[in-house]
């Protein structure tokens, strides 16, 4: 028996999930941006221009970054 796949999301779906803007998502990838994340999930490269991400990747960001609010709020 074949283990499940597990589910990806475009960047357009990592939007739509999270209201992040791309711009906002560009510069937390980006090592030389003053706002970049090194905890940000790491994207996978579809093609020359399409992206995805694990979405328990995703989830997993959020739910540390949801703590991480609360327990300095």
């Amino acid at each position: 028996m074949t283990a499940p796949l597990p589910t990806i999301i475009r960047g357009n779906q990592f939007r739509e999930l999270t209201g992040i803007p791309d711009s906002t998502r560009a510069d937390w990838e980006d090592p030389k941006s003053p706002r970049f994340d090194p905890t940000f999930p790491k994207k996978i490269k579809l093609g020359k221009r399409s992206v995805a991400y694990f979405y328990s990747d995703v989830m997993e960001w959020l739910a540390k970054r949801t703590v991480d609010a609360k327990s300095h709020g």
